[in-house]
């Protein structure tokens, strides 16, 4: 794997060392330095998207959840490479609109234990991730009792739907939404999964059930898969069960 590439937004100098510090051993070729909302947008749209990017959201020019408005405004697509990093505890409703861009929120004051972690995560992650998991959920499901569940839950993070479901397989599907895996549940699990969902999440979130039953060892199980994450990835079907024999 080449070195990577990382733009850091950080204002205060101290801070933007410290970070570099840190991912000292974390084979970064590329570093770019921003530390106003005005470089930050001139560094991606000039050199962007990087490898990662780590963004201090107080900054001289922006504050609070400006910085990614403005990014986003910009064409910035590149939140599932992003790390925000913060000195100030973030109120619910700026946690819930930083969750809803799909990122990490590191406090500065544990940046020794969370952000090498983070990093990694971010650059060894598989591109396609969420088709291997729906795949292994699926096959699962062929070698069980042939049933496998799924939940698309509109407005939601991962980290929020696992403090709910400790055991369930999560993933962010993309800023819009995250997915609940369960293999070998079928539509009364998934249905009953579905409706704790809605009742302990804030807001009233819609959930999306689907249901893919009867599998068998005999049916091309990736081109299966590759149809679920195409129906998931763009929420376009309601409650539905797929028989399969």
């Amino acid at each position: 794997m080449g070195q990577l590439s990382v733009l850091l937004v950080e204002d205060q100098a101290d801070d933007a060392i410290s970070i570099q510090r840190l991912l000292r051993d974390e084979n970064i070729g590329e570093w770019e330095v921003a530390s106003s909302a005005r470089d930050a947008l001139k560094h991606v749209r000039e050199h962007g998207p990087f490898d990662v990017h780590i963004f201090d959201l107080h900054l001289p020019d922006a504050s609070d959840l400006q910085l990614l408005e403005k990014l986003s405004r910009a064409g910035f697509s590149a939140w599932d490479r992003s790390i925000v990093v913060t000195g100030v505890a973030d109120s619910d409703q700026q946690g819930q609109a930083i969750s809803a861009y799909g990122m990490p929120v590191v406090e500065k004051e544990r940046l020794i234990n969370s952000l090498t972690p983070w990093v990694r995560g971010i650059v060894k992650r598989p591109p396609d991730s969420l088709m291997a998991t729906v795949l292994a959920a699926i096959g699962a499901a062929a070698w069980g009792n042939g049933l496998c569940g799924f939940a698309r839950v509109e407005k939601t993070t991962a980290n929020q739907l696992r403090q709910i479901l400790p055991d369930a397989v999560v993933i962010d599907v993309n800023r819009q939404a995250s997915l609940v895996i369960a293999p070998q549940q079928g539509l009364r699990d998934i249905s009953s999964m579905a409706k704790r969902m809605q009742d302990l999440l804030p807001g009233g979130v819609a959930v999306q059930t689907l249901v893919v039953t009867d599998i068998t060892r005999t049916l091309d199980l990736k081109s299966l898969a590759g149809r679920a994450v195409d129906a998931l990835l763009l929420g376009e079907f309601q409650d539905a069960i797929w028989p399969q024999a």
